[in-house]
Order: C-alpha cells, then sequence, then structure tokens
C-alpha cells in the first residue's frame, strides 16, 4: 500500500533503482541539478529522499548545505551560461563511471539544457541517467539512459525512454489546513498559453524560488487553499499530493496533459486536466473570462 498523496512506492522508482544499482556496479555515482525554478526544487528533494531511502550515496554536483535556505530565483546561484569549470568536472569524475542528471522539463525547444548537459557529461563519464523528463529533441549520441515522465509524447523525441513517474511524486508533504477557497497560480513565461498570470491575485509561486530553495515552503503556500488552478506542473503535483481539488490547465505544449495522463489521472482522483480554459467549473471560468 502507498501512502496517501505519494507514489513512493509504485514499481516504476523500485525500478529505477535497481537500474541504477545496475549502472552504477555498486558504486558512487554524481548526481548533477539543473537550475531551474521552485518546481525544480520538488523534484530535487523528491531524487534526494529517493536516494537516502534505496540507500545510494551519491556525490552532490551542487551545494548540499544550502538546500533548505530560501532564496530567490533570480538571485541564487549565479547562472553563468556556457561556462564549464573542467578541473572542477574532472574532480567530481574521479573514478567514478555513472552521472545521473535529475529531472524536469529541460529536455524541449525552449529550455534544451539537459542535451547539453548530457553531451559535456559524456566526456567525463562513461554513462549517464537522466532522470524522468519530457521529451521534445532527439537523443545524444552515446551511453545515455533516458527516463521520461510520460508514455506517449516523449516517445516521439527519445524512443528509448523508460517510464518512470516526476521525481516529485516521491514526496510525501506533511499535512496542512487549507485556509482559504481557491487559489490561483498561474505562469507568464514561454510556456504560458493564455497570459492568466495578469489574473488579480494570480501567485506566480514557481518564481519565488530555486531549484535549491526548501519546497516546504511551495508546500504551504499551495496548501493555503481549498482549490487549486493552475498551469503550472509542479504546483498541480503540490496540490495533488496535498489532496487538493486541483485543476491543472494545459500550457504552450503537451507535458502538463501528458503527465497528467500518466500520473495524475490514474492515482489523484482529486486532480482534473482542462486543455482550456472552458473546461474549468463554471464559477472558477467566468472570474478568469476578463483576462482572457
Amino acid at each position: 500500500m502507498r501512502t496517501p498523496g505519494s507514489l513512493r512506492t509504485a514499481p516504476e522508482f523500485s525500478a529505477l533503482a535497481q537500474h541504477l544499482r545496475e549502472l552504477s556496479n555498486g558504486r558512487q555515482f554524481v548526481y548533477f541539478q539543473i537550475a531551474g525554478n521552485w518546481g525544480d526544487a520538488l523534484i530535487r528533494k523528491g531524487a534526494v529522499n529517493f536516494f537516502d531511502v534505496e540507500g545510494f550515496s551519491p556525490r552532490f554536483c551542487y551545494p548540499r548545505d544550502r538546500e533548505r535556505q530560501i532564496y530567490t530565483f533570480k538571485r541564487f546561484p549565479p547562472r553563468k551560461k556556457g561556462v564549464l569549470d573542467h578541473a572542477a568536472m574532472a574532480r567530481f569524475a574521479h573514478g567514478l563511471d555513472l552521472a545521473v542528471i535529475s529531472g524536469g522539463g529541460s529536455g524541449s525547444p525552449s529550455y534544451s539544457g539537459t542535451r547539453g548537459l548530457a553531451t559535456t557529461l559524456l566526456r567525463y563519464f562513461s554513462k549517464v541517467v537522466v532522470l524522468p523528463h519530457s521529451y521534445a529533441l532527439p537523443p545524444v549520441p552515446g551511453d545515455v539512459t533516458y527516463y521520461c515522465r510520460d508514455r506517449d509524447d516523449s516517445l516521439q523525441a527519445v524512443g528509448s525512454a523508460v517510464f518512470c513517474h516526476d521525481m516529485a511524486f516521491y514526496l510525501e508533504p506533511t499535512r496542512r489546513d487549507a485556509m482559504m477557497d481557491v487559489g490561483y497560480f498561474f505562469r507568464g513565461d514561454r510556456e504560458s498559453k493564455y497570459k492568466l498570470n495578469r489574473l488579480p491575485g494570480n501567485v506566480d509561486v514557481s518564481r519565488l524560488g530555486n531549484e535549491l530553495a526548501d519546497p516546504d515552503g511551495l508546500f504551504d503556500i499551495v496548501g493555503r487553499y481549498e482549490t487549486v488552478v493552475t498551469d503550472r506542473l509542479h504546483v498541480a503535483i503540490a496540490g495533488a499530493l496535498l489532496g487538493r481539488t486541483t485543476y491543472a490547465l494545459g500550457g504552450s505544449y503537451w507535458k502538463m496533459r501528458s503527465v497528467f495522463d500518466a500520473s495524475l489521472q490514474p492515482n489523484f482522483p482529486n486532480a482534473h486536466f482542462c486543455a482550456s480554459p472552458r473546461d474549468l467549473p463554471a464559477d472558477i471560468y467566468n472570474r478568469l473570462t476578463p483576462w482572457l
């Protein structure tokens, strides 16, 4: 029996653990965290919990002592695009064969950092594993194992990808008591389809922290509401994990719908996918109408 509000005991996570043991031959590997927003902190914490429970002791290529501190998205960490510390990379790789890249959404034309990182890591490691992603770009040449967090669209780009739930589903958040009725969490970036971030009272919560911020803070904000309305994937996951009535609105491409079909719909009856705002309950849609 899995813990309510978590997919921690799902067979896909057990299969992932077994595969990592086989690829690492029981040895240590290096975990690389993709830079991102507060939603990526849920992915990171899910992966860290997964490693702890499964008995892995990876080297972490990010400052773990700063994990639980709160950082704004723009301030920390420094983003030096295109700059690679070869000496540091060689030090991380010394004596090890396997690199593991965090899960996320940076496998698309909009965010392609994972593909570049995998290419770089193959210069230092003989094997690379990419934890559950959404893929819209072809794989890179080399010994790379791709995990995808959907069962359909990602396979069009990376046919060899193996399904596993997004690492955020490994989390077991503590209960929060809701204090308000409906919370709106719409994005305003390139993945936004309807630009509903203009809605009065909207909170683009993912932009309030980065991948090293404390995910409990995100759960605290989302958990204030009985009903969560969002086009942010990890806000939808947070709402579902907390048992909130969650309406997940599709974005500029298929990511939300595909993860909903693979993980949310089969396991969280409190979660509902909306292909467009018109699919939302009438009272919610009517509030959004002036901003569409």
